[in-house]
Parts: structure tokens; sequence; C-alpha cells
């Protein structure tokens, strides 16, 4: 093999790995990932040996012969003019347990500034979730922005968009607005077959404000939770 032929193997092997890589996401809004640790890669958690299975051969007179035998692994005698065998199943179980881990940015802070009112975007946020289960993802509870410490109240509406990052066919958006929480309730269920078992989701917030809002800090919250079904 030579130089130039090893180096283009290895150029090539590097480009493979690289196309196949998928974690972590790239960044988003000027933030990289994961905000955790990062999910945790498969390893195994330990062995049992089963399936048991036991024969006895002996010779007696120049004579093979098959003695007892039992268990699930032993499968049969064969005997033949000149030896007999015992035969075992050998069987091999993969038992994978459930997992679900949930990473990224749920909050937004947005600075807007000018007088005359109308609609404004105030930026969006994105999570993931890595599960290797059907999930269901609930919201309950987003109330309105509300002035710190008291004063306007402002109806803000959300657009929570969850789709599959490996897999671009699969896309869903949910649309409430607050109302101080009446109609800030979704619920859905999500395989993960549907998203190839990598959601993103990315709450999405917009308002319409008046003219003259009051220079002050003003905040809303919701909850969103996440179950393996």
């Amino acid at each position: 093999m030579t130089r130039r032929f090893l180096l283009l193997f290895v150029i090539l092997i590097l480009s493979a790995i690289s196309a196949a890589q998928t974690l972590p996401p790239p960044a988003f809004a000027g933030q990289s990932y994961w905000f955790g640790p990062g999910p945790a890669a498969l390893s195994s958690t330990g062995f049992t040996q089963d399936t048991g299975g036991y024969s006895e051969l002996y010779k007696t007179s120049g004579t093979w012969t098959a003695g007892v035998n039992g268990g699930p692994a032993f499968s049969h005698n064969d005997t033949q003019p000149t030896y007999i065998a015992s035969y075992f199943n050998v069987s091999t179980d993969l038992v994978v347990e459930p997992y679900i881990y949930v990473d990224g940015y749920f909050g937004t802070t947005a600075t807007v500034s000018g007088f005359s009112g109308g609609a404004v975007g105030l930026g969006s946020s994105r999570f993931y979730v890595i599960h290797n289960v059907p999930i269901r993802m609930a919201g309950i509870g987003f109330s309105d922005l509300n002035q710190v410490p008291s004063g306007a109240s402002l109806t803000i509406a959300y657009d929570i968009v969850y789709s599959g990052y490996t897999n671009p066919g699969y896309s869903n958006t949910i649309h409430f607005t607050t109302d101080n929480g009446i109609g800030g309730h979704f619920d859905v269920t999500i395989s993960n077959t549907d998203d190839n078992g990598i959601l993103q989701v990315e709450p999405h917030r917009s308002a319409t404000l008046p003219n003259n809002l009051a220079a002050a800090t003003y905040h809303g919250v919701g909850t969103i939770w996440i179950n393996a079904l």
C-alpha cells in the first residue's frame, strides 16, 4: 500500500465518521450544546448467565452411551458407530433499558426598544429530547407577561415547533396564546421511530405590543414535561 493511497484511505474513513456523527447538535442563537453533560453512551451494566443444560456420556464395554441430560440449552445427542456427541443451543439475549435525556435551553430574555406598538418577535429557545421509547410531551399554565413588580399584563403567542433532528420529514407546530394560561395547554405523543430518537423542540414567542409600553421587565412562565409512555 503506497503512502498516497494510505492517506486517501484515512481521509475517507474520517469523512465517513464525520458524516455519521449526529450529536451534539450545532450551536443555536450563538450558544453551543449541551447545557448539561450530554446523553450517555451505550454501555453494558452487567450480564447474567442463564439457559443451562447438562448431558452425560459414558463408555462401557467399548460402546458410548448417553446418560441423563436436560435443561433448556440441551438440544440432542447424536450417536454414530464410532462416537457420540451432545449438542447444546448457545443463546444470547440483549435487553435494552428505556432511556430519556432532555437537554437544552427553555427560557429567553428579549429586549425591545422604541415607542410605537405592533407585532414583535420575542425570540425562541431550543432543547432536545433523546429517547429510545415513545414519549409524551405536554405543557400547561403558560401565563401572560406580567410587569414586575406589578402593572401591565401582555398576552403572548407561542409556536411550539417540534421536529426530528435527523429526520427532516417529521415536523409539527402547536400554536396557542397565553390569556393568563387559558388555552396554553398542549399534549402530544411522539414515537422514537417518528424522530429517529432525537426530538428537537423550539418554543417561539411573539406578542402584539401597545404604544407607550412602560419601560420595565415583564415576566411569564409555563411548564413543559416529558415522560415515557
